[in-house]
């Protein structure tokens, strides 16, 4: 190609890419304006994604603990007074005032054997002899401040028969009221003669200051544990107690 042709050529394009730049600029102008094409609306039209709309947290439904909802705090809360209020469902300790009265526990229909006083068995605790007698201790110490032995007696008549407690269980009863007495009769006002021939061969006598002691000794191997012991005063018998050994032994209670 000759030197003239080359220029020419050259020139056309120059021409061509000089058309083609201002066609270019030309779009972006009308892009830049807002222009409808449907390319350019589909590329430089584009809507911003919407910013997600926070999602509202629901109140916490669970309630606050209460004395009767599981695991809630059942601390005693302090009264108005200032005196602390026990929890519900915790026991309040109650001394049982003396003078008591109501129905009578025992009655002549009663009978002592070597196992306890009608309902009252020996090594019952208080509680469950209370429950089966139908009936409310005199004397049973506030809890906490139990002795090792005390002596307790049911709220009204009758009078005279008295329960020993020792190591929260009731081990002994001494009756010194007449109208009670075993099964086969003996009881106070009987006389030595006569608790004889109730019992041949089963009977301990001791002597004792003023009198004597008769003890019914039982022959089972499972009841030696067992006694019924009648004091006199060496005429008839003026006292009687039944319980297990030890706490039966002594002449009186918790000694």
């Amino acid at each position: 190609m000759t030197s003239p042709d080359r220029s020419r050529s050259l020139r056309a394009v120059t021409t061509t890419v000089g058309t083609v730049a201002v066609a270019v600029g030309l779009l972006l102008v009308a892009a830049s304006c807002g222009g409808s094409g449907p390319e350019l609306g589909a590329t430089a039209t584009s809507t911003p994604a919407e910013a997600p709309t926070p999602t509202a947290i629901a109140a916490d439904a669970t309630p606050e603990p209460t004395a009767a909802t599981p695991g809630a705090n059942t601390d005693p809360t302090p009264s108005p007074t200032g005196t602390p209020t026990p929890a519900p469902g915790t026991p309040r300790p109650t001394a049982t005032p003396a003078g008591v009265s109501g129905p009578p526990a025992f009655t002549s229909a009663s009978k002592l054997t070597t196992a306890g006083l009608d309902e009252v068995f020996f090594g019952d605790t208080t509680h469950a002899a209370a429950e089966r007698v139908g009936t409310t201790w005199v004397g049973v110490p506030a809890p906490g401040g139990e002795p090792l032995c005390y002596t307790i007696q049911a709220a009204g008549e009758p009078r005279g028969v008295v329960f020993t407690v020792s190591s929260g269980h009731i081990e002994r009863v001494d009756v010194t009221t007449d109208i009670i007495t075993t099964r086969s009769g003996a009881g106070v006002g009987s006389t030595p003669a006569e608790l004889a021939a109730l019992f041949p061969g089963r009977l301990e006598t001791t002597t004792i200051a003023g009198g004597t002691e008769i003890a019914f000794v039982p022959e089972s191997e499972a009841d030696q544990a067992y006694r019924i012991i009648w004091t006199t005063d060496s005429t008839a018998v003026v006292a009687m107690r039944a319980g297990r050994v030890p706490v039966v032994d002594p002449a009186t209670p918790c000694s």
